[in-house]
């Protein structure tokens, strides 16, 4: 590459330039245009999700009341039967007879449509306590039991009809039996018993003639007696009208694509326009997951679980729509395929453009190379003739195009010119160096051999200052050996001077416990005192009261049998009074006794006082001792320590100087090594100024 022309260098650098700025700038919009595609897209599905989920919401939330609303709205019979009931057992004189029941019932049947039955059923004497006078039975009261129990059904062609409920049909309603989802074959009727509120059966299918069956719900309300469950009062509601609702709003969903699916508390299908096989079966039989109300879409699909608030029954449906993505969001993809192609139609575009403009601006290229590199050929073809004149300095080139060139060509002449005397100025200084390098010649001789003398009276001198730098250092040894002995006896009397600090401070806390103890010694004695003043007054009244026992004893013998018994009691007083005495007595000698012994200590704790006071005194004087010696030991061991330092920096400074000594002496044989150096390049700058006036005689100038 390097031996290529300069022509072919710009064309091949400026072409991959211009190719590469294309490419990148095709490569970057391609990439731009592709990302503006993406947020195009990401944004359009952002919508129509947004706008997916807000429609599905919508739906779900507009059937959702429509449910709630049917479902309230039948409610509403069996709560008017319960509370009118309520009421009338409330007060008796305004209770319904049996038969105004019968004909309540059925009149309110007739009004609702939907409904396919009503029933009022009672515990025994649950209504009005006449269970008795209706045993014969009937059409509102069981035979053979005389409860009040109503049934009214609604036949397939509209007419009302009344079912009669025998005894065996009357005790189902406590059957406590499960069917295969574990709930009561009875909870129609047991439910408002333990709960003693409204409840909403779970869906089932009942067979209203051979082989045909509906889905039905009970809705039940409990009547109360006193607080206390007396009976139901219910209606079954046909739930085909929920089965029309979901396939209705299915077929309004994306040409009837989505799926919808109404779900009882339980998990029991109510109605579904995919599942219509599965209604009043459990969920997990169609496949589906029981909602919990949590977000549940997926990478395929739009999942909605709207709740159905039952507030009558305190009880919760729920209506579920899912909705493939790939159909709510078709849309979007028709818009990304479009993009696409749009995209690449640019492209293909943009590459014909950068191949149009690529070739006219290599053309373009070409001549305006051409028009710089003839000029340059010509300015090559003038040196090259200069060069091979056997340096000829005094040719002159002469350029008439391009105003560059003909300033590049002026620029050389005067390099020529200049060049011409720089020549004939170094022949001048060849000579002078010539006749320089003789004189350092002879001046690199002398110093060799001055150097040669300094060297050997430096070794003398380094030999002296060797010996005084270790004699320093052995006084330095003895010193530091010195002080560390010092050191050590002024730690041995540190340690006497803690010893003897802490039996001072033993002593003077002895001295103050025998203080202490001869003042408790003397409470000790005042407390004996006191005791003997109160034995003086017991002894007293001792006596006193042997004399007062002696007189009743007198009276006593007086009185004569009468007496006889306070005799005897006056007899033990005296003794009392005589074993009193003796006691004492005995105390009084026994606190003399300690009153002796406490004096006898209080002479001894005195003395004690007295030699421990000698004591702490001589302590004292000891322990002002030691600290003299302390204090002329540390003065030794200074003095010690600066004879050790003066010794060491003695030695530090001996080792500088014969340090420097050294580099002394290293430096004036760097010296002599340099003057022989010297001397060579002299020669050898003698003979390199031979031959530069040589070769500068070679140019002609």
């Amino acid at each position: 590459m390097k031996q290529r022309s300069l022509k072919t260098k710009l064309l091949l650098l400026t072409l991959g330039l211009f190719l590469a700025s294309g490419v990148a700038m095709t490569l970057m919009q391609s990439a731009s245009l592709n990302t503006l595609r993406n947020d195009i897209m990401t944004q359009t599905r952002g919508a129509l999700e947004q706008e997916v989920s807000r429609t599905l919401q919508f739906q779900a939330e507009r059937y959702a009341v429509q449910i709630a609303d049917l479902l309230q709205q039948s409610y509403q019979i069996p709560l008017g039967i319960a509370a009118q009931l309520e009421g009338g057992m409330a007060q008796p004189e305004l209770m319904p007879s049996r038969p105004l029941v019968e004909l309540l019932l059925g009149s309110r049947l007739r009004q609702a449509e939907g409904i396919s039955s009503i029933y009022a059923q009672f515990e025994p004497d649950g209504y009005d306590g006449q269970d008795a006078s209706w045993q014969a039975g009937a059409t509102h009261s069981v035979a053979g039991k005389g409860s009040l129990e109503v049934y009214f059904t609604r036949e397939q062609n509209g007419q009302i009809a009344q079912q009669q409920i025998d005894a065996a049909t009357s005790e189902a309603k406590f059957d406590t039996s499960r069917n295969e989802f574990g709930i009561r074959n009875s909870e129609w009727y047991l439910c408002g018993r333990d709960s003693l509120r409204p409840c909403l059966m779970e869906p089932y299918l009942y067979e209203i003639s051979p082989g045909k069956q509906m889905l039905m719900t009970s809705l039940t309300v409990p009547i109360l007696k006193g607080g206390k469950f007396a009976g139901i009062a219910g209606v079954d509601m046909n739930l085909p009208i929920f089965q029309q609702l979901a396939e209705r709003l299915g077929k309004s969903l994306y040409d009837n694509q989505a799926e919808v699916t109404l779900v009882s508390k339980m998990g029991f299908i109510v109605g579904s326009n995919r599942h219509a096989d599965k209604l009043g079966r459990p969920l997990t039989e169609a496949g589906l997951v029981a909602p919990d109300g949590k977000p549940r879409d997926s990478d395929s699909d739009f999942i909605l679980q709207q709740p159905i608030k039952i507030d009558a029954a305190d009880s919760q449906w729920w209506l579920m729509i899912k909705v493939p993505k790939a159909l709510a969001l078709s849309q979007a993809n028709t818009i990304s395929n479009q993009l696409g192609s749009l995209l690449q139609a640019t492209q293909q575009q943009q590459l014909m453009a950068i191949v149009v403009i690529t070739l006219v601006v290599l053309a373009l290229l070409v001549w305006f190379i051409q028009t710089i590199t003839a000029p340059l050929s010509l300015i090559s073809r003038h040196v090259s003739h200069l060069a091979s004149n056997e340096g000829d300095l005094t040719q002159q080139m002469q350029i008439d195009t391009h105003q560059e060139l003909i300033e590049l060509g002026g620029y050389l002449n005067a390099f020529l010119g200049k060049l011409r005397a720089m020549v004939q100025g170094s022949k001048q200084i060849g000579q002078q160096v010539h006749q320089q390098a003789r004189g350092m010649k002879q001046t690199a001789d002398a110093m060799r051999s001055s150097l040669d003398e300094q060297s050997l009276e430096l070794e003398s001198v380094v030999s002296a200052m060797h010996e005084m730098s270790t004699t320093a250092v052995s006084v330095a040894g003895y010193a530091e050996q010195a002080a560390q002995e010092s050191e050590t006896a002024t730690h041995h009397i540190h340690r006497a001077q803690q010893t003897l600090s802490r039996a001072r401070s033993e002593i003077h806390t002895l001295v103050e416990d025998m203080h202490q103890a001869d003042k408790a010694v003397a409470q000790v004695a005042q407390r004996s005192t006191n005791i003997s003043h109160i034995l003086d007054v017991i002894r007293a009244i001792a006596e006193q009261t042997n004399l007062l026992a002696l007189n009743a004893a007198i009276e006593a013998a007086r009185a004569g049998d009468m007496g006889r018994g306070f005799a005897v009691v006056a007899d033990e007083v005296r003794a009392l009074a005589n074993k009193t005495r003796s006691s004492t007595d005995e105390i009084g000698q026994l606190i003399g006794s300690l009153q002796t012994e406490v004096t006898s200590s209080q002479q001894l704790m005195n003395t004690g006082i007295t030699r421990s006071v000698s004591t702490v005194e001589g302590t004292e004087q000891a322990f002002e001792a030691l600290n003299q010696v302390v204090s002329q030991i540390q003065q030794i061991h200074d003095h010690i320590s600066q004879v050790a330092t003066a010794a060491e920096q003695q030695s530090a400074v001996s080792d500088s100087i014969n340090q420097n000594l050294m580099r002394i002496g290293d430096t004036a044989t760097a010296l002599g090594q340099e003057a022989s150096a010297s001397h060579l390049l002299s020669e050898e700058l003698e003979q390199a100024a031979t031959t530069l006036a040589n070769e500068l005689d070679r140019l002609r100038t």
